[in-house]
């Protein structure tokens, strides 16, 4: 009876839906409801999280420019032209300065950037046609925006000479903006969408409905599939979905098993609060509901600390985690005024850095093999997208985790492996030995949304501009200032993507100073932006951070902690983004990692739903300025003292 409640919700919302599909554009969000702000629970779709602006942040939200547009005709035209272009061909671009060059980064791990593309996939996805493929026939389709193979391609020419384009399908835009503007498909917000959704009906289908838990395959112990779950699969998509795929919060889940194991490991640790919680809870407090929303409450406010304590250290160092306020600290102030939308700059361009960290070949390690194993094998990437390899199987998470916190990633630069700028997505189940071009993609994709050039950015974010081929930027390299010179006519030319990805590293960090300051940016909104931030105090404006016990708790909690807790490995090293360190960095037992003391969370989550409502000024006053920490006592700044030294804090 519960499954046909839940059958009559999916089809209303498909009939809410269904007429979104037939347009050419999208219509914003609107509210449909007053706002409660003594709710304490954020909601799915994220509305409400600003009482004033009820759908800032919602799926459906616009993107927000940093820069003001360059779009060809200054309404819609992509950047450079959309049939006379005046732009070098991506794909040219990509085969001419942007080779494969191993080029390993000594400071970090590969979770840098798989933990990346799983934050990045929790805030971000822009919505476009996946059905539409523009190289067979339908070039002359306002949606298409194909990438033209050069005649002479190093790579396609000599491997499949019949293919001519790539594929690139237009971002859908939103309906009646006086300039083409594109939206988010999915909550701004770092609330963990990946693990639970961003629309009602998803979020409905992997609940499991008893004991706040999600939905677990019971063969596996892993992701339920979608054969499990009875949904079924698009294939109507260029990349058709299958039963057999597995089914989280987010729907790019397939893209890659390595991106797959950190579902499984959040999913788990839902699960796993879940479970704690109902041991230690009143008897009348032990409601599916009510587990269900303080587990994801507290799921939710560890993956906020993983990004601002652990992950954006490695990523922007300390000189620009100060600059924007981002330190992970005991307490914040909320802005109501700060719009947590996401950047177009930063989503088609900045937070890809990661593209360029990416391994050809992904490690897997098991450190339960005797001494005269090797310990290692590897997956190579074309073999295992979408997939291909392991769909619906059990994954050897252990082994995955291990490889992730072992192998050392690629450095930030213009390098990128030819497999993602020769065989992304490549089906090998049709034989087919080529596949799309990540980079390229890149490059068109900013175009599309009328990005401006990289000099742009560069003033923005306070770095002396670039006037002409004389004066090369300090942050570039003389032999990448001349690959650029010979591909395009000016240096207002210059793609973001390209020019950004190129830069110096930051001190202490993973990119240049133009990715940083946006990436900067980025969090700061969606720090300040949202109401629901762990570690905002309460104020007359209605946050809602985590109480004393809960936040000192989390405050103290680690990627390394979640991934101890929640698989079999028995041992990582302290911060799992940096290489293991004898000094700064040790490895340790997951038996001795310090674990939350979810008895004493229960406790006061009892007795907050025990205590009758107060006015914001008790409440105010009856907290102190910082909540006094419980937990494990490691400040929020040691974790940038390991590469700059905490003098740069000061």
């Amino acid at each position: 009876m519960f499954r046909g409640v839940l059958c009559i919700l999916f089809l209303q919302l498909f009939h809410q839906i269904q007429p979104q599909t037939l347009r050419t554009c999208f219509l914003s969000p609107r509210p449909t409801s007053v706002c409660d702000p003594t709710e304490r629970y954020r909601t799915i779709t994220g509305s409400c999280n600003n009482i004033d602006n009820p759908t800032w942040g919602m799926p459906g939200s616009q993107l927000h420019r940093l820069v003001s547009s360059a779009y060809s005709d200054g309404i819609g035209e992509p950047r450079g032209g959309y049939n006379s272009r005046t732009l070098p061909n991506p794909r040219y671009l990509s085969q001419r300065n942007h080779p494969d060059n191993d080029n390993p980064d000594t400071r970090f791990t590969h979770m840098v950037m798989q933990f990346g593309q799983f934050l990045d996939h929790d805030i971000t996805v822009t919505p476009k046609d996946e059905t539409l493929d523009c190289c067979k026939d339908t070039t002359n389709d306002s949606k298409c925006f194909i990438i033209q193979i050069p005649p002479r391609d190093r790579f396609y020419s000599w491997v499949n000479h019949t293919v001519t384009c790539l594929n690139l399908v237009r971002s859908t835009p939103l309906c009646q903006t006086p300039q083409r503007e594109q939206y988010n498909g999915i909550t701004s917000y770092i609330d963990a969408s990946t693990v639970y959704g961003s629309e009602v009906g998803h979020a409905a289908f992997i609940r499991k409905y008893e004991g706040g838990e999600l939905m677990e395959n019971d063969v596996t112990g892993q992701l339920p599939t979608k054969e499990q779950l009875n949904l079924r699969p698009d294939i109507n998509r260029l990349r058709k979905e299958r039963q057999i795929d597995f089914v989280s919060g987010d729907e790019r889940t397939n893209e890659h098993p390595f991106l797959t194991s950190m579902h499984i490991v959040f999913l788990r640790e839902h699960n796993r609060i879940a479970r704690e919680l109902r041991k230690h809870l009143p008897t009348y407090l032990q409601q599916d509901e009510f587990i269900y929303q303080e587990s994801r409450r507290l799921v939710g406010a560890q993956m906020q600390n993983i990004v601002y304590g652990e992950f954006l250290p490695t990523i922007l160092g300390a000189k620009y985690m100060k600059k924007y306020n981002l330190l992970a600290e005991d307490s914040s102030q909320y802005d109501p005024r700060e719009n947590p939308s996401v950047i177009h700059a930063f989503t088609v361009a900045a937070f890809r850095f990661g593209h360029s960290m990416i391994n050809s070949m992904f490690m897997l390690k098991s450190g339960k093999h005797d001494s005269t194993d090797p310990h290692t094998f590897f997956w190579r990437l074309r073999e295992i997208f979408d997939g291909q390899t392991v769909g619906g199987s059990r994954l050897p998470l252990e082994n995955m985790l291990e490889g992730l916190c072992s192998q050392m990633p690629q450095t930030v630069d213009p390098f990128f492996s030819t497999e993602i700028t020769n065989h992304l997505f490549q089906k090998n189940k049709k034989q087919e030995n080529f596949g799309q071009d990540l980079l390229a993609i890149n490059v068109q994709r900013g175009r599309d949304h009328g990005i401006p050039g990289y000099n742009a950015y560069r003033k923005y974010c306070g770095l002396s501009p670039m006037t002409d081929w004389t004066n090369k930027p300090s942050e570039l390299s003389e032999e990448y200032w001349l690959q650029l010179k010979d591909v395009y006519d000016k240096v207002d030319d210059i793609d973001l993507m390209v020019g950004g990805v190129a830069e110096t590293n930051v001190k202490g960090g993973a990119v240049g100073p133009t990715f940083a300051c946006i990436i900067g940016e980025q969090f700061k909104k969606l720090k300040y932006g949202d109401r629901f931030f762990y570690t905002h105090q309460p104020d007359s404006y209605h946050s809602k951070g985590l109480s004393a016990v809960s936040k000192s708790y989390v405050l103290e909690r680690t990627l390394g902690d979640i991934l101890c807790e929640n698989s079999e490995i028995a041992e990582v090293q302290q911060w799992v983004t940096l290489q293991p360190d004898n000094q700064f960095n040790k490895m340790e037992l997951c038996s001795s990692r310090a674990k939350m003391d979810l008895k004493a969370i229960a406790k006061e989550i009892t007795d907050e739903a025990e205590r009758k409502p107060r006015l914001v000024e008790e409440e105010t006053s009856r907290l102190p300025r910082g909540s006094k920490r419980i937990g494990r006592k490691m400040h929020p700044e040691s974790r940038l003292c390991f590469e700059d030294g905490c003098s740069n804090l000061v």
